[in-house]
């Protein structure tokens, strides 16, 4: 049986295989130069080894269509 932390880290493996996924990229190298993140950081956020920053978190939302119009980034 899993704990409870490997049952948290699999929804979010899940939660960001479908959010590149919606970007419709399927090259992470190709991601990954869109966002500004290495294919070997893609490769950690899908396999729940790592999670992206904030930036580049906010920038796959965008690619995915999954913010709404008037969200600006706060830098």
């Amino acid at each position: 049986e899993s704990s409870g932390w490997e049952r948290g880290l699999m929804l979010d493996r899940a939660f960001y295989r479908r959010l590149i996924s919606a970007t419709g990229i399927e090259d992470y190298a190709l991601l990954a130069a869109k966002i500004g993140a290495s294919d070997k950081s893609i490769y950690k956020w899908v396999n729940g080894t790592s999670e992206p920053s904030a930036d580049h978190l906010y920038q796959l939302l965008a690619l995915a269509g999954w913010l709404s119009q008037g969200n600006a980034p706060r830098r």
